[in-house]
């Protein structure tokens, strides 16, 4: 059960990858040959679980938690825009948990150009600033609403 009480029906599905070791290559097989196979077959795992990530993901993430970029660059804007729609965690001493984000629209240049225009611009500080003040207090009305196990 979500925050927003919708829930997720994902069903477990089963990932497996293949190692193949044909006859004629075992006389010729080093070491270094067979740590080779088994690194083809991790890449080729973690391209499989990447890919049903992804597609759980676009799933099941709710509509409500969403961002529309329109075609947009990354920008301050557009940061705060889905800074909006989530549900933030912080440590005890306030700082939030770190985000992680994926996908062509989040490359380092354009995170840190969005983090430098907010910074330099005092309006959208504010709003940031506003913002987070706003989400540790839903944060601590979270964690003061859990019911603890004892």
């Amino acid at each position: 059960m979500r925050a927003d009480a919708s829930e997720s029906n994902t069903k477990t599905q089963q990932l497996s990858s293949m190692m193949e070791i044909k006859l004629d290559e075992i006389p010729d097989l080093t070491f270094e040959r067979t740590i080779a196979k088994f690194d083809e077959m991790i890449l080729d795992m973690v391209r499989k679980q990447t890919g049903f990530v992804l597609e759980r993901m676009n799933e099941d993430i709710p509509e409500s938690q969403n961002v529309d970029a329109r075609g947009k660059k990354l920008d301050a804007e557009l940061i705060l825009e889905m800074l909006e729609t989530i549900q933030l965690e912080f440590y005890p001493d306030g700082r939030p948990h770190e985000l992680h984000v994926f996908g062509g629209l989040f490359n380092p240049e354009r995170l840190k150009a969005a983090d430098e225009e907010c910074k330099s611009n005092p309006e959208l500080q504010k709003r940031y600033d506003e913002l987070m003040t706003r989400k540790k207090e839903e944060w601590r009305a979270r964690e003061a609403d859990r019911k603890l196990v004892g």
